[in-house]
């Protein structure tokens, strides 16, 4: 569970021309794909993000998500850009709505071939999607009030 939260967060905090945000709140819907399930699962929940490094991950079954502190770290470095600059875990494409995330390091190429990012007008992550090296797919697409 930690794994998607890293990535959801990197997305979410991926913005471009260096956009100074200072809160985010919205909903989700995370749309899980796997062989081993015989259906899709679906989750929705409420995201909210205060910079620095306060967020706030709720599914709407109650469960309640917090990120320890070098997740946060982690989060601030996207946020101002330069952990998409200094990245040794990722080679990064960007094209102006999206950037693709392709692991370099073996123990994230167990857990993702790759994470697509679809950005909205504003340069905020509204979609991101972890394709696994097995073919399942996370799809999480966001909508911010």
């Amino acid at each position: 569970m930690k794994k998607m939260f890293i990535i959801v967060f990197l997305a979410l905090s991926l913005v471009l021309d260096a956009q100074e945000i200072v809160h985010l709140d919205g909903r989700f819907r995370q749309v899980r794909e796997s062989s081993m399930l015989s259906d899709v699962q679906v989750l929705t929940g409420r995201f909210v993000f205060d910079a620095p490094d306060r967020v706030s991950w709720t599914y709407d079954n109650g469960i309640k998500t917090t990120l320890p502190e070098p997740f946060l770290r982690f989060i601030g470095g996207t946020v101002n850009g330069t952990y998409l600059e200094e990245n040794e875990d990722f080679a990064v494409s960007r094209t102006d709505r999206s950037l693709t995330l392709v692991p370099k390091k073996k123990r994230l190429q167990k857990l993702f071939s790759k994470i697509e990012i679809t950005l909205d007008q504003r340069g905020i992550a509204e979609q991101v999607v972890m394709t696994e090296p097995t073919g399942d797919k996370t799809t999480i697409t966001f909508d911010f009030q």
